[in-house]
């Protein structure tokens, strides 16, 4: 009608995530208590190798957390308004810079950095949940994928020092971000060509 208020556009329904999209939900999911752990059992040759001590060290771990739970809640929040798939791009562009700075630190004060900037990217891993919530409209399935992923972090968390120790033994302590960095670089790979805004 002329001159009447504006007619809202019906709500658009969401998006079907196929299997390879849920199985990158996943891995996402995956990459940030993978990160936090995978390299502590490596810490004797790491802590030789940067001259440094295990205070300094066990402060990686500490500063890593702390920023992860900030960015955590930023970027949550944030891709409500911003969307998912460019904040999950962000994070992980971030995460992969940090990543691999690790990997390539001379010395212990720029591996310090580079794992605070690494937590800031893993951040990413709170969009997961986000995105299970805005595609499952069946309170049911939503439920069921969140309990998924609920499950999937603590086993994460307990694999990733034997995997990590196991990496690092056979091939250094280096080779261990290499695979975090070349695992992020897949992920938002995967989410640039495959996965829909939700």
């Amino acid at each position: 009608q002329k001159g009447g208020p504006p007619i809202p556009a019906p709500p658009s329904a969401p998006p079907h995530l196929k299997w390879y999209d849920w199985l990158l939900v996943v891995s996402i999911d995956m990459l940030g208590p993978f990160s936090s752990d995978s390299y502590i059992p490596n810490m004797p040759e790491l802590m030789a190798d940067l001259s440094t001590s295990y205070a300094l060290l066990g402060l990686t771990l500490q500063l890593n957390w702390i920023c992860k739970g900030f960015s955590t809640l930023l970027l949550g929040s944030y891709s409500d308004k911003a969307g998912r798939r460019p904040v999950l791009l962000g994070s992980l562009v971030v995460y992969i810079l940090g990543t691999a700075g690790c990997a390539l630190a001379p010395h212990m004060c720029i591996f310090l950095v580079a794992r605070i900037v690494q937590g800031i990217g893993e951040g990413c891993a709170a969009i997961t949940s986000a995105v299970a919530r805005d595609v499952l409209q069946d309170p049911g399935e939503r439920m069921q994928m969140l309990a998924i992923l609920g499950t999937i972090r603590p086993v994460t968390i307990i694999a990733a020092p034997s995997i990590g120790g196991l990496l690092g033994s056979a091939f250094g302590w280096r080779r261990v971000f290499v695979m975090l960095c070349v695992w992020g670089f897949v992920n938002m790979v995967c989410v640039a060509a495959f996965l829909p805004e939700t």
